[in-house]
């Protein structure tokens, strides 16, 4: 009696973590790949997530499929925090697993309003990516806000369409130094 108690105790302390699943069939989508890198309507996804895994590794998912892990947060409410933030962007769903997910929610910022300067620069790159002037100043932007690491983000997107583009190049050495003068 005294040890089924204890495995009773034991089995209800097991720590259990809200799994955020990428519905199938949107794992390659753009809004995942972004999500790679930066941040989508707010949403930062935590270091290495997204993620692919084998499903007989995650408890409680059938085995024998590859499932998109976007994260795990320690209670429901900051998951669904994420899922409803990146409504229409991508499909999740929520399941609670029974194991430490240390580490892996991904972090909710108060998503920009609606009519700012930023999120028009976004909707200008997202209807064209190879845009080098919306890349540029959307990487200004950054810099002037203080967001280096966002603007250094822009700036490798631009170089890799023009390494040699005259502007970018000088906003680099902007950053550049901006960085320097910290250090």
């Amino acid at each position: 009696m005294r040890a089924a108690l204890l495995l009773c105790a034991l089995s209800a302390s097991a720590p259990a973590a809200e799994l955020i699943l990428v519905a199938d069939g949107a794992q390659n989508s753009r809004a995942v790949q972004l999500l790679r890198t930066e941040a989508v309507n707010g949403v930062r996804a935590a270091a290495g997530y997204p993620k692919v895994m084998k499903s007989d590794d995650v408890p409680g998912l059938k085995p024998g499929r590859l499932v998109t892990v976007l994260g795990a947060c320690d209670d429901r409410k900051t998951a669904q925090l994420v899922v409803n933030a990146l409504q229409g962007k991508v499909p999740l769903s929520l399941r609670t697993v029974e194991d430490e997910w240390a580490g892996a929610c991904p972090s909710v910022e108060a998503p920009p309003p609606a009519d700012s300067l930023e999120t028009k620069m976004k909707r200008r790159i997202e209807r064209d990516p190879t845009n080098q002037d919306a890349l540029y100043d959307y990487a200004l932007y950054l810099q002037m806000d203080g967001r280096l690491e966002e603007a250094q983000v822009q700036l490798d997107k631009l170089f890799k369409l023009n390494p040699e583009h005259l502007r970018g190049r000088n906003l680099q050495a902007v950053i550049d130094v901006i960085q320097a003068g910290g250090k």
